[in-house]
């Protein structure tokens, strides 16, 4: 028979790995982190390499690990990882980012989750510097968006700091979704930021997870079972 040590041991386990196991459901968002530079979504702003100051103009984006690598006022963050680094457009809500043609099943929910960070500006910097407001959004056919999360940043204090966002979708039917980031704040002067690790995956918890907590379930029964016997042979 399993000592109690065991049993517990396993109950743990379920609960400990759980997390960790459904963490690692599938993105379906293609180039979430920006490794593939400048691929599988599409923009209205206007790309460009990166380059040392290639950034001035509002309303380009460009994929960089260091913000200050393409604009000499904006922080440095040496040795991070590539994002999506934006100068905010000055007209109209344009689409940032965005990414269509996902697969979702109806009923089904699914976690969003993303980092946008403010990028204006370093200590050479004494303009003044406007906010960003960025909306990530959701739609069933390409035409009506639903909010899912927004961020607004607190320049200058908030300055190279990413903010983590997060959201949980049900799908309504079976079929395809968009998803989109707009910033609907139209200043010249700051309004600049990055997005960066883009997620939408199945909030259900993978197979893996589902064994290991029967496991600790039944490791709990065989010893409730276990107990009730005793009680039982004493009794008598």
């Amino acid at each position: 028979m399993l000592s109690r040590k065991i049993i517990l041991s396993a109950v743990v386990a379920a609960f400990a790995m759980a997390p960790s196991i459904a963490s690692a459901a599938t993105n379906l968002i293609t180039n979430g982190d920006f490794s593939a530079g400048n691929s599988g979504f599409t923009t209205q702003y206007n790309y460009v390499s990166p380059a040392p100051n290639i950034m001035w103009d509002e309303g380009n984006i460009t994929i960089a690990a260091n913000p200050m690598s393409v604009h000499n006022y904006w922080v440095n963050l040496p040795g991070s990882n590539p994002m999506l680094i934006a100068n905010g457009a000055t007209a109209g809500n344009l689409t940032i980012w965005q990414e269509s043609a996902i697969n979702v099943v109806g009923g089904s929910k699914y976690n969003f989750g993303a980092q946008v960070m403010n990028v204006c500006c370093n200590d050479s910097f004494t303009g003044s510097n406007s906010p960003s407001s960025i909306i990530f959004q959701i739609s069933t056919d390409g035409v009506t968006w639903t909010d899912l999360v927004s961020h607004t940043t607190t320049p200058p204090s908030d300055a190279g700091l990413p903010t983590t966002l997060s959201a949980l979708y049900t799908a309504g039917a079976t079929g395809t979704i968009s998803l989109r980031a707009i910033n609907d704040i139209n200043a010249p002067s700051g309004n600049d930021f990055a997005l960066d690790n883009l997620s939408f995956a199945s909030a259900v918890p993978e197979p893996g997870t589902w064994a290991m907590l029967f496991l600790g379930f039944g490791a709990i029964g065989l010893m409730m079972r276990r107990r009730q016997a005793r009680g039982l042979t004493i009794a008598a």
